[in-house]
């Protein structure tokens, strides 16, 4: 597991680096002033890293191709991860929790067929892509995300304090993550209140969710204390 998932760290990160490296070679007047000309972001990522890979001999429209299809295959992934994650979640709204011995209702088993839920997730998904509103829930994507991974620290950093070793690895990172998705989350509301009322929902609902999460890993440190 530690190789397996350090690796997948390591990886991780080093997408990220590559991410802002193929722009960081453009100001931010060149890269709104490219985008106005009809460039895409992921026309802009290519080109970036295509033209670092040039410097060591690779073709660059050989490389701008390599890099698009990559973005491509990215997005086609995450595509799938999200449609199966968002049906689970559908189907657990309606089934009822695994041993609490209820009985799946009629209505409830309809529901929460796999082939009823993954249309329901399709069809809402179609709509955000062809409306033009997904482009308004995507700058909360990213805080979103990185707040699963001030989860994921959290919920190691209190493993750690159970097993009484070093959770400073954990909890010093898990601090920067939730402070910097918090800060961000906070700038969107502002940004939007009054104007947007979808992305004012979503970064509210976040940021309900941030406290509540820094509200239970405070009750559990002090139920570890307690027992101690």
């Amino acid at each position: 597991m530690r190789p397996i998932g350090y690796g997948a760290m390591l990886v991780e990160g080093l997408l990220a680096l590559m991410a802002l490296t193929s722009v960081a070679y453009l100001t931010r007047g060149q890269y709104f002033e490219q985008l106005n000309a009809g460039a895409t972001p992921v026309g802009l990522f290519a080109s970036g890293l295509s033209s670092f890979t040039a410097r060591i001999g690779l073709n660059p429209e050989v490389g701008m191709t390599f890099f698009a299809l990559t973005i491509a295959a990215f997005l086609l992934t995450t595509l799938d991860t999200a449609t199966r994650l968002t049906r689970f979640a559908w189907q657990e709204l309606f089934l009822p929790r695994e041993g609490s011995g209820k009985k799946v209702g009629v209505v409830s088993k309809g529901v929460s067929n796999p082939v009823l839920a993954t249309g329901v997730v399709v069809l809402l998904s179609s709509y955000l892509a062809f409306s033009g509103n997904a482009w308004d829930i995507w700058p909360v994507f990213g805080a979103s995300n990185q707040m699963l991974a001030a989860l994921t620290l959290l919920i190691v950093t209190l493993y750690l304090v159970r097993k009484r070793a070093n959770f400073w690895v954990a909890l010093i990172p898990m601090l920067f993550m939730s402070t910097v998705t918090v800060w961000a989350l906070v700038q969107l509301f502002q940004r939007n209140w009054g104007s947007n009322t979808m992305l004012v929902c979503a970064t509210g609902f976040l940021l309900l969710m941030a406290g509540a999460l820094a509200v239970m890993a405070v009750w559990s440190l002090k139920t570890v204390s307690k027992k101690e």
